[in-house]
């Protein structure tokens, strides 16, 4: 798609006939600058390509991005969308919520010297801010980019489109009902700072009584989703989240969209499409059914419980028992020298959990058990965990839980 877009992309060849850069390997240096955030020099040596050439595919790459999909992952949500979110702020407590808006600043390390003062505020380095509105999934449905940072979140809003088609008579209709009242318009969760609008619902700065303490820390919760949507941002295109290097102002606005249209790219790719709860303010804390018959705890030296649970056990597992438990915390030595009491005691190294485990169903020690105690021997602790064979799910799924006891 970006090479039918810019024929820049093509490998073509030269006046002697040698072929030129392929466009894996500048679109590579693109991508590389756009999520480590490394300068164009460090990209020679992975993908061969000179510092002149690897800015020019990055600006192009980043043009071609925003040309092509501006349409569909920077667009106002539709109907369909709308729906979606209605339900989702409806069963979050917040019916009538299409989202909340807030402001993120990017420095900017190659300002004009005659022009930091203007993109001076209260960071004290030239920043350039970013309005966004986002919701529970992250998602970024609008994006305002490039006024400098000596503007507040107000002076934003004031120069902002996001709600240009509400003003215009262009926007779709949201219909909710609140305490028996009938609303045809959403609003956004804000801070404190955005005006008293119907289109913004804010927390009670003092709140007292259950009920409004209730509404404040609800409000609070529900709009940290924006603040999420910002790091997760950062965190997965570094060259914003480290100083702009770029010395004009559309140039940074372009990488700007082009990143969120990446990130919205990357949500949808990872968006739940079995109807699962992204409300993370409401944890299930139910076990899936390849834990189920798992139980991870951490020892502890005089807790009774835990030694009731070592001796529970037909059968215990060490693992990592070659590293040492003299200096670790957690009671350690305790536990080894319980389990060691026991009749039935295997000691495995951490890298023979593998073959281990392939040889289980001909293990004859634990042919009669129901109950194996697995103690990890970590550097700083030990973890341990209860099998439950009665109630133990497929093989498969109990290889990749005990190989990855961290987790």
């Amino acid at each position: 798609m970006v090479e039918a877009y810019d024929p820049y992309f093509v490998q073509k060849k030269d006046a002697i006939g040698v072929l030129g850069l392929f466009s894996l390997q500048k679109m590579t240096a693109a991508m590389r600058m756009l999520a480590c955030g490394v300068a164009a020099d460090s990209v020679d040596d992975y993908v061969r390509i000179g510092e002149s050439t690897a800015i020019e595919s990055l600006q192009r790459f980043v043009q071609a991005v925003v040309a092509i999909f501006s349409d569909v992952y920077l667009r106002a949500p539709n109907k369909d969308d709308i729906a979606k979110l209605l339900e989702v702020g409806k069963n979050r407590g917040f019916p009538g919520m299409l989202g909340s808006i807030d402001c993120m600043h990017w420095k900017w390390k190659n300002c004009p010297t005659a022009w930091k003062c203007m993109y001076c505020g209260h960071i004290h380095e030239p920043t350039i801010i970013l309005e966004a509105v986002a919701s529970y999934d992250l998602w970024i449905w609008h994006v305002f980019f490039g006024l400098p940072g000596s503007h507040n979140d107000i002076n934003v809003l004031e120069r902002s489109s996001v709600f240009s088609l509400l003003t215009e008579g262009r926007a779709s209709q949201v219909d909710y009902s609140i305490n028996g009242n009938d609303y045809t318009m959403g609003y956004y969760l804000a801070d404190g700072i955005y005006p008293q609008w119907s289109t913004f619902v804010k927390t009670i700065p003092s709140p007292r009584g259950n009920k409004q303490i209730h509404f404040a820390k609800a409000q609070e919760s529900a709009r940290k989703d924006v603040k999420r949507a910002f790091g997760v941002f950062q965190a997965r295109f570094s060259i914003v989240r480290g100083p702009a290097r770029f010395w004009k102002v559309e140039t940074l606005k372009v990488i700007m969209k082009a990143c969120i249209i990446l990130h919205n790219m990357i949500v949808e790719d990872e968006r739940n499409e079995q109807n699962i709860d992204c409300n993370y303010d409401a944890i299930d804390e139910t076990l899936p059914p390849a834990v189920a018959s798992l139980i991870r705890f951490r020892y502890r030296r005089q807790c009774s419980k835990d030694a009731e649970i070592l001796r529970t056990a037909d059968a215990v597992v060490v693992v990592g028992a070659g590293r040492g438990v003299s200096g670790m915390r957690g009671g350690g030595t305790v536990v080894v020298s319980e389990v060691a009491g026991l009749e039935n005691v295997i000691f495995i190294e951490e890298e023979e959990v593998v073959l281990w485990m392939r040889n289980l169903a001909a293990e004859p020690l634990l042919g009669s058990m129901k109950k194996i105690l697995l103690v990890f021997v970590e550097e700083e602790e030990v973890v341990l965990w209860m099998w439950n064979l009665a109630a133990t799910p497929p093989l498969g799924s109990i290889k990749k839980i005990l190989l990855s006891p961290k987790d």
